[in-house]
């Protein structure tokens, strides 16, 4: 009874950790951006593409990392495929960071390392797009 109760009481905190950690991570979610125009060329299309198409994460720290950056690189890539197609009928910075922003929601429970590769793949599709900050939306998730 004793071991029961004391798992239950782990139990119990592990949810109370998590139910924390899902509120301040809502709480971040309220970023300000700064819209601007993007000037949205062949050549930038062509670079998404480019970035679509090589392999992403093969850098992941641990053993057997395949599933961890076959999820993380589907979730990057259907940005990248987002914004792709997007971005010449929404030129605009907030739109692309909107995009980010319903990725972001999707690796926001990943372990810190693998959130911060995320970011710099997302930091890569900002040089592309030649926009110069997040407004402090990559720092409310990774």
């Amino acid at each position: 009874m004793r071991i029961a109760r004391s798992i239950s009481r782990d139990l119990m905190l592990v949810l109370a950790f998590a139910a924390v950690a899902v509120c301040a991570c809502s709480c971040n979610k309220a970023v300000t951006v700064t819209d601007h125009p993007l000037e949205v060329t062949h050549s930038t299309l062509s670079k998404l593409q480019e970035l679509r198409a090589k392999p992403k994460f093969a850098d992941l720290p641990g053993v057997n990392t395949s599933s961890e950056r076959a999820r993380l690189e589907a979730v990057l890539n259907e940005l990248l495929d987002r914004v792709s197609s997007g971005v010449s009928t929404h030129p605009r910075k907030k739109w692309v960071l909107d995009q980010f922003r319903s990725s972001l929601e999707r690796v926001m429970l990943e372990d810190t390392e693998a959130r911060e590769r995320f970011g710099i793949y997302l930091e890569q599709v900002m040089d592309i797009l030649n926009i110069q900050s997040s407004d402090g939306l990559l720092s409310a998730y990774l």
